[in-house]
């Protein structure tokens, strides 16, 4: 019955390939917007999970509200994408602005915590590291929050930021982690 469904549908109203693919181009914007944004928050997390010994009650309540709202990413993604032309994009892309900027927030936060906390973490040199990343990670949450500020006026320059923010999560753990291999080899 499924395969019937299928073969009968009628594919003489698609648009062609080139059309289709151009009224997509929201899509993929937002895709990799919030692909760079989990990624970077995956990097980070990755970096810090390594340089801990152990997590206590608050990191693990820490990580689970980050958790949440890196969750809520594909949520707050279709939001956005799907509103880009329409009058209340600037309302949809300030709550997809919000979501990533409160999701980057609470890793920073929770980096905050772990690396002011000595029982948590492997060594004296892993508490320097994580509080570079951290102190790096507030140039790119200063930028976002001047994106979601900026999307309730001008939401397809937010959009741009984003972008902008998001490559800079991803790429300032990855230099972090390029120095301490370099600083470890020496």
């Amino acid at each position: 019955m499924i395969l019937r469904c299928i073969a009968s549908q009628n594919h003489s109203n698609l648009a062609p390939l080139p059309e289709a693919l151009r009224e997509l181009w929201p899509d993929f914007l937002g895709y990799f917007i919030s692909f760079f944004y989990i990624g970077g928050i995956w990097i980070s997390h990755s970096s810090l999970t390594h340089q801990m010994k152990r997590g206590d009650s608050i990191s693990s309540g820490l990580n689970l509200l980050m958790l949440l709202f890196v969750a809520l990413l594909p949520f707050s993604t279709r939001l956005m994408v799907t509103r880009i032309s329409t009058p209340d994009v600037s309302v949809a892309t300030f709550i997809y602005g919000l979501n990533v900027l409160i999701a980057s927030l609470t890793l920073s936060l929770l980096m905050f915590y772990v690396a002011r906390q000595p029982h948590l973490v492997i060594d004296e040199f892993a508490d320097d590291s994580l509080k570079r990343l951290y102190r790096r990670r507030w140039i790119a949450l200063g930028v976002g929050a001047f994106a979601v500020i900026l999307a309730l006026v001008a939401p397809l320059v937010a959009v741009g930021l984003y972008l902008v923010v998001a490559v800079l999560f991803l790429i300032f753990p990855l230099f972090g982690m390029h120095r301490a291999r370099h600083n470890a080899a020496q």
